[in-house]
């Protein structure tokens, strides 16, 4: 499977020293820097995949030890490998932030041994963001949901939590039981005084604040978010992301709040709009501490997109909102499900946490974790052959659900793909293995979460047996026969040691299936 490469004309290397100025499908060709000098390189793609392979392999070697390890045991013309720095960056935008890869592994063997120790990390908290910028983390209280969330603020912001109390890209919002419409987000209209007044919020103001910051992801933390029915409180914002689009390589969004414009003017003939902007800007914003001294053209443009165009999903705005299930809490709807990417967090490691170095999560660039797609058709021409196995993936799955409220559909195969995709970024496992993984992985979080009902709710179509156990033996086969079909040898491709035990979306079906036989009734949450 050789289309794994996400390489587009006019990616760049995070340090600016390689840009791809054109490709075909043998080769890309290529601007790079090298000691002072630029010039333009021809890379052929099966050298590429040789220069990538060995950097999964061998994560701490120099670029030097892979050209020696490498050269003479290929047909490729061997001038190009004189081109050693530009093929291991090329190595690294493929491999994404989460591999290290060091040109020179002794000077800095700490730093490289907490990134390569630590990607495992964010990987599921990345990808399902990659995906959609709405990840619900659901478990038992204490399991530390609201603190991944500001630690992934701080790891994307720059800033040390030695410095300062609360990340300048992070904002926590409480959800109240009384929420039952969206005022204490989206603001709203009063006249008490006589003129026309606009309340805002500080959710408004952080969508004001992430559009300034839009090159940092910006992570809004909904806390105890099914305490109040979701779908009252946030309707906006549920059918707003519903209208992110790709265009021209940024994500764009439907007015979130209407044009500033429209809400008239007061007695004095001043612009309603105008008081809401200097709400919205008029905050002093710290960074690492620091007052930030405001580019005052960037925000005069803001103001005036805001005022003739409205308010749009900022495309660096992630919200996730935390979720405790039990007796006192709304449940879900599929409505709200299908929108979301969950992920549980029941488990504890008490073990953990109890070190300066398990605190915190190491350095993460903006790219690994901000969308870079919307939906199956902005990826499918360039990863067609990863996007069909999930798509027949995902028809057998339906194909077990048939006459169940369960089917899944479009919204549900985008996300699917390009979680997938997303995964295929991580070296920490072979590409067959990370396929299963995340088809494993999102199959819990988006198939599995929607799943509940007596057992008459649960029965197959054909009113044989239940679901449960049809979903269960239709995953275990589809596991294996993926397995069987990659386009790998056998030494270059892997998958569970022990399948009931390692998959994630199996385990939950048991655990799901041991709910309906002693309580008569199964739900996804534990």
């Amino acid at each position: 499977m050789k289309e794994h490469y996400r390489l587009r004309i006019g990616d760049t290397s995070a340090d600016g020293r390689v840009r791809i100025i054109d490709k075909d499908r043998l080769c890309y060709l290529v601007e790079s820097q090298s000691k002072g000098a630029r010039g333009i390189r021809t890379i052929s793609q099966k050298l590429l995949e040789e220069y990538v392979a060995y950097f999964k392999k061998h994560p701490d070697a120099s670029a030097n030890e892979a050209r020696d390890e490498l050269c003479g045991q290929t047909d490729i013309d061997r001038f190009e490998y004189g081109y050693t720095a530009t093929l291991t960056i090329l190595a690294k935008m493929v491999l994404g932030p989460h591999e290290m890869i060091n040109e020179s592994p002794a000077e800095h063997p700490a730093e490289s041994a907490v990134v390569k120790a630590d990607a495992g990390m964010f990987r599921r908290y990345a990808t399902a963001i990659q995906s959609k910028p709405f990840v619900l983390l659901a478990g038992i209280s204490g399991t530390g949901k609201s603190r991944i969330v500001r630690q992934l603020a701080f790891a994307t912001g720059g800033e040390s939590p030695d410095r300062v109390q609360k990340p300048f890209n992070y904002e926590m919002i409480q959800v109240r039981p009384n929420w039952h419409d969206s005022t204490e987000l989206m603001g709203y209209e009063t006249r008490i005084s006589g003129d026309p007044e606009y309340k805002t919020t500080d959710f408004l103001r952080f969508l004001a604040k992430a559009w300034y910051f839009e090159d940092t992801p910006f992570f809004l933390c909904l806390d105890e978010m099914n305490l109040a029915p979701v779908e009252q409180y946030f309707a906006e914002y549920l059918s707003v992301l519903e209208t992110r689009k790709l265009r021209g390589g940024k994500i764009e969004t439907d007015p979130l709040v209407p044009a500033l414009n429209s809400f008239g003017k007061k007695r004095d003939n001043t612009w309603v709009g105008d008081s809401i902007l200097n709400d919205l800007f008029g905050d002093v914003w710290r960074r690492n501490g620091e007052i930030v001294d405001k580019d005052k053209g960037r925000e005069a443009l803001l103001r005036e997109t805001f005022r003739t165009e409205g308010i749009g999903l900022p495309p660096n705005l992630i919200v996730m909102g935390t979720v405790n299930m039990d007796e006192t809490t709304f449940s879900f709807s599929r409505k709200v499900l299908d929108r979301a990417m969950t992920l549980e967090m029941n488990e504890a490691d008490l073990g953990s946490g109890l070190s300066k170095a398990q605190t915190s999560l190491p350095a993460i660039d903006a790219p690994a974790i901000l969308p870079y797609a919307v939906e199956a058709v902005d990826v499918y021409e360039s990863n067609r052959e990863t996007c069909d196995i999930v798509i027949a993936y995902l028809n057998r799955i339906n194909e077990t659900l048939k006459g169940t409220p369960f089917k899944i559909a479009y919204r549900t195969r985008n996300e699917a793909i390009l979680y997938v995709l997303s995964n295929l970024t991580y070296p920490d496992n072979d590409a067959c293995y990370n396929l299963i993984r995340a088809l494993d992985e999102v199959t819990d979080m988006k198939i599995l979460s929607r799943i509940e009902g007596d057992k008459n709710k649960l029965m197959n179509w054909q009113q044989t047996g239940c679901i449960l156990d049809d979903l269960k033996a239709q995953i275990r086969q589809q596991f294996d026969d993926i397995y069987k079909c990659f386009d790998a040898t056998e030494g270059e491709k892997s998958m569970y040691d022990n399948m009931q035990e390692d998959s994630i979306s199996l385990r939950k079906l048991e655990e799901m299936k041991r709910k309906l036989e002693n309580t008569y009734y199964c739900t996804y949450w534990s």
